[in-house]
């Protein structure tokens, strides 16, 4: 299936984002000079001398008394020299820029919302590849309304950048960040419309040290030492445009903890595959060690698998199914635990509905082409160019306490833990929006022990995948 096309041309789409930057940053610096007058008006001149007092007083994320303070992953040595700032950056926003900018500078520009940052504004710029194409740098810096704080981040990535065979990459951050398999695309939209952000929040700090290598087109490997602090983050918003609803009043516990580890990870990916969805194999596998030699923090283990494999029968339908395993053992923190719901598997199902230490899923799915039907050619959903999605659903969560009780990789869950649904979906192709690629209803009954009332949930698709 071909990416979608934008009608838009790229050079006055990079217009657009240098006027929208250039007049964010004219502005923030006129209200910031509006607020430095009305604060020294009616005061003695200050002294040339400058000040040792923080700027963000009692807000100061690295400060003793912060009741939320995340605390320097860094240490008392901050290497970035950052003790003074609060810089968050962002993770709602899916960014490819960084990944697939080709010119000397790209502007980046994202606009976000959810329950525990609000509103987020940020802009930045990629610089590169220079160097002999062999350097490639990116920051950020917004704002995030909900929580009255300044936002940012950086990174750096060394390597041979014009064919992507290897690269080396430092990068630092500090910010809210969403957790849990229920990740939809499009979550902003749907939590300032409908209220529904049924994803789960923590405040994470840290930084990375990442090689990657491809030793095929198909294929990236890459190994990464982490440092990382996590912290509960407060909801700051439960309403939307229609008013409060309770997705917006919940989220998910999540544990105060800081250590170093080690990641491991492989994908693979059919040949030319990287801006439009083909047919065949999608593999993913992820491995993430921390504590023992590495640090004095908690000692865990999150592991997971994932497969899709992708069918175009006769040319135009689309066959899909996707399978993944998980695993998580050791001292975990409950943010690590394996879950099961909504958009990360069984639509029929909310959210997280049930966490464990093993998870287990599987997913069919079937688009037909056309709305006709067999040689009759019976039209189903008349000029409309709505698409049929039937699919089926099983997974399974077990080991229930995901800190102290991991289990063994060969238990199997019980009968009363296996769950399952089928349901229909009707989907429209956009294929005018350089960001959209469908939008899908889905209808998903539970079944077996778990029968109950059809669930009712809109699925949003950048380049084809649910």
């Amino acid at each position: 299936m071909p990416a979608p096309k934008s009608k838009i041309s790229a050079s006055w789409m990079r217009t657009l984002a240098w006027l929208l930057l250039f007049g964010a940053l004219s502005v923030s610096r006129g209200v910031a000079a509006a607020l430095a007058d009305a604060s020294t008006q009616g005061t003695p001149a200050a002294a040339d001398e400058p000040s040792n007092e923080n700027p963000f007083g009692a807000d100061d994320p690295f400060a003793a008394e912060d009741p939320f303070g995340a605390g320097s992953p860094f240490g008392d040595d901050d290497p970035f020299g950052m003790e003074t700032t609060d810089w968050d950056s962002v993770f709602a926003a899916v960014d490819d820029d960084f990944d697939r900018a080709s010119g000397r500078l790209s502007p980046i520009i994202d606009l976000t919302y959810d329950k525990v940052a609000g509103f987020h504004i940020a802009g930045g710029v990629t610089v590169g590849p220079v160097w002999e194409r062999r350097i490639r740098t990116e920051s950020r810096f917004g704002y995030d309304f909900g929580r009255s704080k300044p936002t940012g981040q950086g990174s750096v990535r060394l390597g041979e950048l014009d064919k992507e065979r290897y690269w080396v990459q430092v990068e630092a951050h500090s910010g809210i960040a969403s957790f849990g398999s229920h990740q939809p695309y499009g979550n902003p939209i749907f939590a300032i419309v409908g209220g529904y952000d049924a994803r789960s929040y923590l405040r994470e700090e840290g930084g990375e040290l990442r090689f990657s290598w491809k030793p095929y087109r198909t294929w990236t490997l890459q190994t990464a030492l982490l440092r990382t602090h996590q912290a509960p983050s407060p909801l700051t918003s439960s309403e939307h445009i229609f008013g409060s609803d309770r997705w917006m009043e919940q989220n998910a516990l999540a544990k105060r903890w800081t250590g170093t580890g080690i990641e491991l990870s492989a994908s693979h990916r059919p040949r030319y595959s990287e801006d439009v969805v083909l047919p065949g194999t999608y593999i993913t596998a992820n491995v993430r060690t921390h504590g023992g030699a590495l640090s004095s923090g908690p000692e865990f283990t999150h592991a997971s698998v994932s497969g899709k494999q992708i069918w175009l029968p006769r040319g135009k339908d689309e066959l899909y199914v996707i399978a993944d395993l998980g695993f998580t053992g050791g001292d975990a923190p409950p943010q690590f635990a394996q879950d099961l719901g909504g958009h990360g598997g069984l639509r029929g199902f909310e959210p997280r509905f049930v966490t464990g230490t093993h998870r287990a899923f599987l997913r069919a799915q079937f688009a037909w082409a056309n709305d006709k039907v067999g040689k009759i050619k019976t039209p189903i959903f008349g000029k409309t160019k709505l698409r049929f999605v039937p699919f089926a659903e099983v997974g399974s969560v077990w080991g229930t306490d995901p800190i102290h009780d991991a289990g063994d990789l060969a238990d199997l869950p019980d009968r009363n833990q296996v769950h399952w649904d089928l349901g229909v979906g009707l989907r429209r192709n956009v294929d005018s929006s350089g960001l959209l690629s469908y939008l899908q209803v889905d209808f998903a009954w539970p079944m077996g022990a778990d029968t109950g009332p059809a669930r009712i949930t809109l699925t949003l698709s950048a380049r084809g995948f649910d």
